[in-house]
């Protein structure tokens, strides 16, 4: 999967911070698969899974960098900060991303079961061993892990196939992932963290005015003392804590997300390259060739429609 392939803005537009993608109220539920090079830090409403299918991949959630590899996989609550980087050549994942609506009963409920909210609440890093022990039937029948990452490769398969009942398929096994999760609290393969006080919240929103300021001014230079003005703090304390809070610099999260809207627009449009460094916030084609290869491995022109 490129970054156009989760990105949906619109060509030109400034590339998103909180992630507002339509999506069908009536079945509030996406999958598809695919190699990741990259997404820049973002958040939305949904719960978002991305399973490991082969090689390796970094996530950054709220600050920590999580290293997965084939068969790990990350399970993401709404409203957190997060992004993917792909490591080495091959990166195929199958992501996941629905509304708790989903998974309550009755459907579009989810406030009438707290332990529903707090199931899909936080991050979950889920690591599963190579095998089920040898006096259970399989990994699949005893081990929540390997269940939990079959529920999502169903799912995936209905999405594919799109047979007849597909919806209801897909709703079942979401169902069925709810259950494993809410009894399998204390499992260790299911790191569990869900601590958000005030002060994280206090954090989130600071976040949100700098990711703002970006996004209004992508196509301007913007320096760190810009950034530090947003979030009303003195260049050094916004340097620590931006590094803190996301995992990287700022001038490393401000390429990392012009590279991706880049990226966007390499897809779907047909402006030229330096057109495209231009709107992306690039002031020379030099310094977009050179940073696009270095976080993509690749040469824009690669990325031209056939």
């Amino acid at each position: 999967m490129s970054i156009a392939a989760k990105g949906s803005a619109e060509p030109g537009n400034r590339a998103p911070w909180h992630e507002r993608r339509a999506i069908d109220a009536r079945f509030p539920v996406r999958c598809w698969r695919g190699n990741i090079h990259g997404f820049p830090l973002h958040w939305h409403e949904l719960v978002e899974a991305c399973l490991v299918e082969s090689g390796s991949l970094a996530v950054f959630v709220d600050g920590r960098r999580i290293v997965l590899s084939a068969g790990e996989m990350v399970l993401i609550g709404p409203q957190r900060i997060h992004g993917y980087e792909g490591l080495g050549e091959t990166r195929a994942t199958t992501m996941l991303q629905f509304s708790l609506d989903e998974v309550s009963l009755p459907a579009g409920h989810v406030s009438d079961d707290p332990s529903i909210s707090s199931v899909y609440s936080g991050l979950r890093i889920l690591r599963p061993s190579p095998g089920a022990p040898a006096n259970r039937k399989s990994a699949t029948d005893s081990n929540p892990a390997h269940r939990i990452v079959s529920c999502v490769r169903d799912i995936s398969r209905e999405f594919t196939d799109l047979q007849p009942g597909y919806r209801s398929a897909v709703r079942a096994r979401l169902l069925d992932l709810t259950v494993i999760l809410l009894r399998a609290e204390d499992d260790a393969e299911l790191t569990h963290e869900t601590h958000r006080g005030a002060a994280d919240i206090r954090r989130h929103e600071t976040l949100e005015r700098v990711f703002s300021y970006v996004q209004e001014h992508a196509e301007e230079p913007i320096s760190l003392d810009d950034a530090a003005a947003a979030a009303s703090m003195s260049r050094s304390h916004f340097s620590r804590f931006f590094h803190r809070e996301t995992g990287r610099t700022f001038q490393q999260y401000l390429a990392r997300l012009r590279v991706s809207r880049a990226e966007q627009m390499l897809y779907q449009t047909d402006l030229t390259i330096q057109e495209i460094a231009l709107r992306s916030g690039f002031g020379a084609s030099s310094t977009f060739n050179r940073l696009f290869r270095r976080y993509t491995g690749r040469n824009p022109r690669s990325c031209r429609r056939g």
